[in-house]
């Protein structure tokens, strides 16, 4: 089985502490910060990769041992933070995240 990140503990608690729009930022940045580190990680010099996009990032990730069946669902992932970013109106809808794969069931809280 290929290495996981770990999980920092401050995620689940900003993900409770914020709005949509916060949620869905504050997991890009948490994520995408582990995804920074699992690449540093299996990089003797990871200072010395040029700066790499979001999804060109997670594909080597995935090239240097992160789960592939994770790919999906965290480019999804950074597709609605993109969506937030560019869009005033962007919503977290139910749709999107039933498209987030069944590997990562995931349901709105109704208030």
């Amino acid at each position: 089985m290929a290495a996981q990140p770990d999980i920092d503990k401050s995620f689940y608690a900003h993900l409770a502490a914020e709005d949509e729009l916060g949620v869905v930022i504050r997991a890009h940045v948490h994520i995408e910060a582990s995804i920074n580190d699992f690449i540093d990680s299996k990089i003797p010099y990871p200072d010395l990769l040029p700066r790499i996009p979001y999804e060109g990032r997670l594909r080597l990730a995935n090239a240097l041992g992160l789960e592939k069946s994770h790919f999906d669902a965290l480019k999804l992932l950074g597709d609605i933070r993109n969506s937030f970013d560019h869009n005033v109106n962007a919503e977290l809808t139910d749709k999107k995240l039933m498209n987030f794969t069944p590997n990562y069931p995931v349901r709105l809280k109704k208030p």
